[in-house]
C-alpha cells in the first residue's frame, strides 16, 4: 500500500515538474522585449546565414495611427527579438517610431549590438474617400452666389482634409474657394492637401457639375401711333431684372426694326439683345399709322370730297348729298333752327352729311374742300356744321376758286353750304342808296353851281349898266 502512495506520489511530482518548465519557457517568450533574447550573444557571435524573416515590402491604408512594420525573426529555429526596427521616408527622419501618415517609408532591422541588417519598405497608402454631392445643382441667375453643398465620406474622425474647390465654367474660371454668381455652366474641381486622404469617387446628384442658368427678361415692343411722313422712334420696355440690376447690365438692347410707312396698323416685334446673365422672351406691340387725307365721292356721284386731318388707318370716310326732303336734311335744319342761326332769307344751296362715316379721328381741325361747287359773286355766303352732339358751328371764312370751296372746321357732320340773300340784298340796297345819295349830291352840287356863276352874271350885267349911265351924263 505504502509503494503504491509512493509511486504516485513520484508521478506528481514528475508531471509537476513539466508543467513548471513548460510555463516557464511560455512565460519568457512572451516578454516582447526585441532586444532581448534568451540566445542573446555578443557582438560578432551571429551568423547571418543563421536568421530567417520575411522582408517582403509591407502595405497598409492611413488609419490615423501609429503602423509597424510586422516581422518574425528565427535565429537557428529559435524565435529571436534581440532586433530594432528604423523608419525613415523624405520628410520623415530615421526613427525606431511607427509613422502614423501616408507614404512611402524605408524600413531597416539592425540586430541589436551588430553589423547585421536588412532593408525593406513600408507603405502606407492614402485612405480613399468619397466627395458627396447634395442639393440642387441647377440655379437661375438672381445677382447672388450659388455653390453645391459638397461633404467628404470616410474622413477619420472628422480631421481635416484641407478640402478646396474651383468652380470653372465655360466663359468664367474663378479664384479657388470662391462661389460662382455669373450664368454659366461649371465644372467643380475638388482637391484636398491632406495627403492622407484621396479622392476615390464621386456621388450624389449632378456630382462635379453646377449650372447657373440665365434669367428671362421680357422685352415688350411699346405701342406707337404716328401719322403719315412722321419718323418713327420705336422703343421697348424691358422687364424681369433681379436684385434691382437695370438695363447697364445688357451688353445690348433689343429694338424693333420694321420699315413700312404707309397708313395702316401693323404689328411689330423687338428682336436682337445680348446680356451675360439674361435671356430675352419678346412679346409685340402695335404701329398705327394714321392718315392725314380722306376723300370720298358724294353718293350722287357730283362731288369730290377730301378732308386733312388725323385719322385712324381703318377710318372710312362717307359722305351723301343730301336733298331738302331727306330726313337727315331736316333734322339738320331743324337743329339750326332750334339753335337761332337761321336767317331770313337765307338760302342752303347744298347739303353733304358725314356722320355715316365709321371709325376713329383724333383730329381738333379738319380742312374741307368741296369740288364742283357753283357761288355766285353776287351773293356771299357761310357754312354751318351740325355735329353729332346736336351744336351749329357757323363757318364764314373760305376760299373758292374754280368751283373748289375749302374752308377749316372743328368737328364733322352735316355741312349746309349757305346763300346769305338777305344780307346781299341789304348791303346792295345800301350801296345803291349810297350812289342815289352820291349822284343828288353831284347834282346839286352842279345846280348850285349854275345858279350862283348866273347870278353872278347878273350882277356883272348890272354893273357895267351902271357904269354906262354915268359915262353919258
Amino acid at each position: 500500500m505504502s509503494d503504491t502512495k509512493l509511486k504516485r506520489t513520484r508521478i506528481y511530482i514528475i508531471f509537476f515538474s513539466v508543467f513548471l518548465t513548460v510555463l516557464f519557457f511560455a512565460f519568457f517568450n512572451q516578454l516582447g522585449l526585441h532586444n532581448h533574447s534568451p540566445h542573446a550573444k555578443a557582438a560578432g557571435e551571429y551568423n547571418i546565414n543563421d536568421f530567417e524573416l520575411d522582408l517582403t515590402p509591407q502595405n497598409y491604408v492611413y488609419s490615423a495611427n501609429p503602423i509597424e512594420f510586422s516581422t518574425y525573426i528565427e535565429y537557428q529555429g529559435i524565435p529571436f527579438y534581440d532586433y530594432t526596427v528604423l523608419y525613415e521616408s523624405i520628410d520623415y527622419l530615421e526613427s525606431n517610431s511607427p509613422p502614423t501618415n501616408a507614404g512611402l517609408y524605408d524600413v531597416t532591422i539592425t540586430v541589436n549590438d551588430s553589423e547585421i541588417f536588412w532593408s525593406s519598405s513600408l507603405n502606407i497608402s492614402p485612405k480613399s474617400i468619397t466627395i458627396e454631392y447634395a442639393g440642387a445643382s441647377t440655379y437661375q441667375y438672381f445677382g447672388v452666389e450659388f455653390s453645391r453643398n459638397i461633404s467628404p465620406i470616410g474622413v477619420i474622425d472628422n480631421e481635416d482634409i484641407g478640402l478646396s474647390y474651383e468652380y470653372v465654367g465655360l466663359r468664367h474660371i474663378l479664384p479657388e474657394n470662391t462661389k460662382p454668381v455669373m450664368a454659366d455652366t461649371y465644372q467643380i474641381n475638388i482637391s484636398i492637401s491632406n495627403s492622407n486622404y484621396v479622392i476615390n469617387d464621386y456621388t450624389g446628384n449632378d456630382p462635379g457639375e453646377l449650372i447657373i442658368t440665365k434669367a428671362t427678361l421680357i422685352a415688350t415692343a411699346n405701342d406707337i401711333t404716328v401719322n403719315e411722313g412722321d419718323e418713327i422712334e420705336f422703343s421697348v420696355s424691358i422687364t424681369g431684372f433681379v436684385n434691382e440690376e437695370t438695363t447697364e447690365e445688357l451688353i445690348s438692347i433689343p429694338i424693333v426694326i420694321f420699315e413700312e410707312n404707309e397708313a395702316g396698323v401693323y404689328d411689330i416685334l423687338p428682336s436682337g439683345g445680348a446680356a451675360d446673365n439674361y435671356s430675352f422672351q419678346y412679346l409685340g406691340g402695335l404701329l398705327t399709322i394714321n392718315k392725314l387725307t380722306l376723300s370720298a365721292i358724294s353718293d350722287d356721284g357730283l362731288h369730290d370730297i377730301s378732308i386733312s386731318g388725323v385719322f385712324h388707318p381703318d377710318f372710312s370716310l362717307i359722305v351723301s348729298s343730301l336733298s331738302f326732303d331727306d330726313e337727315k336734311y331736316i333734322e339738320a335744319m331743324d337743329t339750326i333752327v332750334l339753335r337761332n342761326m337761321d336767317t331770313y332769307m337765307d338760302k342752303s344751296i347744298y347739303c353733304f352729311d358725314t356722320s355715316q362715316s365709321q371709325g376713329l379721328s383724333s383730329s381738333t381741325r379738319y380742312k374741307i374742300k368741296i369740288s364742283d361747287v357753283v357761288l355766285k359773286e353776287i351773293f356771299s355766303y357761310k357754312v354751318l356744321v351740325v355735329d353729332e352732339t346736336g351744336l351749329v358751328h357757323e363757318i364764314t371764312k373760305y376760299n373758292y376758286s374754280n368751283g373748289d370751296l375749302s374752308f377749316s372746321s372743328d368737328v364733322l357732320g352735316t355741312i349746309f353750304i349757305v346763300e346769305r340773300q338777305l344780307r346781299t340784298y341789304l348791303i346792295l340796297g345800301i350801296l345803291v342808296g349810297l350812289t342815289l345819295v352820291i349822284i343828288a349830291f353831284v347834282i346839286l352840287t352842279k345846280l348850285k353851281y349854275q345858279i350862283e356863276k348866273r347870278d353872278i352874271e347878273r350882277a356883272n350885267q348890272e354893273l357895267k349898266k351902271e357904269k354906262n349911265k354915268y359915262r353919258w351924263d
